[in-house]
């Protein structure tokens, strides 16, 4: 049983230990970042600061696609869906005198167990 809880310790260093390696490099390359932002005010130049923080070929500059500040257009998107249609009812239904009128008797208890016994026989 105590092989059991060393593998589990074990994997919990190692976790831990990769997770703290994760910091120190986020840190690393936060501070790398200053320093060329640093170095790039110094010389009057910006191509210190694109070349420290991305890979050359990485850059992009265009937004992403579809991100745009205009409202949804009615018609499009979750409006077409049938599905959704539900979700959008008017509220309760009342029914109207002539409707009550038409509706079935409930059966009574004694028709309600013959039935249960004839269904389950």
């Amino acid at each position: 049983m105590s092989s059991f809880f060393g593998n589990i310790k074990a994997k919990y260093d190692a976790r831990k230990a990769e997770k703290k390696a994760k910091r120190e490099s986020k840190i690393l390359s936060k501070d790398a970042l200053k320093d060329a932002t640093k170095q790039s005010t110094e010389t009057g130049g910006a191509p210190a600061v694109a070349a420290a923080s991305k890979p050359e070929g990485d850059v992009h500059i265009l937004p992403v696609p579809g991100n745009t500040n205009e409202p949804p257009q009615v018609g499009g998107g979750l409006n077409t869906n049938p599905e959704w249609e539900l979700h959008r009812g008017a509220g309760p239904v009342i029914p109207t005198s002539e409707q009550v009128a038409n509706l079935e008797q409930p059966l009574s208890r004694e028709e309600l167990r013959a039935r249960a016994e004839a269904l389950n026989a």
